[in-house]
């Protein structure tokens, strides 16, 4: 059984604010009183409670990692980079998957007000209310945001360019032809990043002399599969898709399949993020690569600078995505 501090101070004989005292290097403690504690922490292998020392100096060395949810394969990329940041800079993680729940949100949150955590990275999704805003400007030197962003407080911002993802997207699928027929598939209509991908998609698609045919609420497979039964009766072919989420994006490339069309040469599609799921897709996936893993380290390390400063940079940092060509385009 681990030696507490109260176990130490007894055998030194002393009381327990004295064995701290001794063990911190503090005044107030002999010479000869402060070797006798140490080689009695020596001689037992005493170490220190991390976490209740941390609590007394408000400063715990852990780093809470607010998710969405678990279930997206890109917050396993964030976690990986996350965590390897913060063991260079000498932090702990501690992943808090908030399944979009707003009352989870607030009891993660919470620690921080009372410094059991010393700072947060909030990953874009994940649900926030206005006591988001008053946290944010009492401790907002120790919060910084990854793909999210709250115009009513200063906080530290990596933000990808998701309306560039969108541009990028409408202008490779008018790349070899203006005749053909833009799709766009996004989940949360009301969610701020599917917003900026069907703005920018919509722009290009405009100057082209074309109106996207838009569907919202795609989130899943089966949403994608059916998806393709929307619109086969309204389009023309060929035709160019562009989904923001690479799961309902299988659904429909399977939709089409069954319906006995071919993928690049009546559809053209393009997902949205360089995953597993896109690789391993057939045809595999022509996708809007952003860089997760570089933005994620960033904001580890503004995280833990804005801490050690105690200032906020209030810092909006912009990450361009980029095509990665595959087999369902051209």
């Amino acid at each position: 059984m681990a030696l507490t501090l109260k176990d130490l101070a007894r055998l030194a004989n002393v009381a327990e604010s004295t064995v701290s005292r001794a063990i911190n290097n503090k005044p107030g403690v002999s010479e000869e009183k402060r070797k006798e504690i140490l080689n009695l922490a020596d001689k037992y292998n005493y170490k220190p409670n991390r976490l209740a020392k941390g609590l007394a100096e408000k400063r715990t060395k852990i780093i809470a990692l607010l998710l969405p949810d678990l279930e997206n394969t890109l917050s396993l990329k964030v976690i990986s980079a996350v965590e390897e940041e913060l063991e260079e800079q000498g932090y702990q993680m501690l992943i808090c998957n908030t399944k979009k729940d707003i009352s989870k949100t607030e009891n993660y949150l919470k620690m921080l007000l009372e410094d059991q955590i010393d700072g947060v990275i909030i990953l874009g999704g994940t649900p926030t209310t206005g006591k988001m805003i008053q946290i944010g400007l009492d401790k907002g030197e120790r919060i910084v945001l990854v793909d999210k962003l709250l115009e009513e407080v200063v906080l530290t911002s990596h933000l990808i360019d998701h309306n560039k993802s969108g541009t990028i997207a409408a202008e490779r699928l008018f790349k070899n032809s203006n005749k053909i027929k833009p799709v766009i598939l996004i989940g949360e209509e009301n969610d701020y990043i599917e917003q900026e991908r069907l703005r920018g998609f919509v722009d290009v698609c405009k100057k082209h002399g074309h109106k996207p045919e838009i569907l919202t609420g795609i989130n899943t497979r089966q949403d994608g599969y059916e998806s393709f039964f929307q619109l086969v009766n309204n389009i023309d072919i060929p035709t160019g898709i562009f989904f923001t989420s690479n799961i309902a994006g299988i659904g429909l490339i399977e939709s089409v399949k069954t319906g006995g069309w071919l993928i690049p040469d009546d559809f053209e599609v393009i997902g949205c993020e360089d995953d597993i799921i896109s690789r391993i897709s057939n045809p595999k996936l022509t996708v809007i690569k952003n860089p997760l893993i570089r933005m994620a380290q960033n904001a580890a390390k503004s995280l833990i600078d804005s801490i050690r400063s105690k200032t906020v940079t209030g810092e909006v940092r912009i990450y361009e995505p980029e095509l990665v060509e595959n087999d369902s385009t051209k």
